[in-house]
Parts: C-alpha cells; sequence; structure tokens
C-alpha cells in the first residue's frame, strides 16, 4: 500500500524523502558529492 497525502497523516514526509533522494543522486550525478566529501577530508585531516 502506498502512503499517499490522502491516506496518512505523515504523507508531507514520503515528498520530503523522495525530494531529498532526488537531491542526493542528481548531487552524485554532477560531482559535488565527491568534492563535499573530499572538502570534509580535508577539514578533519590534523
Amino acid at each position: 500500500m502506498l502512503l499517499t497525502r490522502d491516506s496518512a497523516p505523515g504523507g508531507h514526509l514520503v515528498e520530503e524523502a523522495e525530494y531529498f533522494v532526488d537531491r542526493v543522486l542528481h548531487n552524485v550525478a554532477h560531482g559535488r558529492f565527491e568534492r563535499s566529501l573530499s572538502g570534509l577530508t580535508a577539514f578533519a585531516a590534523p
């Protein structure tokens, strides 16, 4: 059963999760994830 805004009180959370996953995949596809991870690693290195 799919949860939609009409059938579940937390339907908005499903939309937010879909948006988050979409943005993450978009960032990975354009190399932003690797650059941010590289920056975080450089910042955390002693």
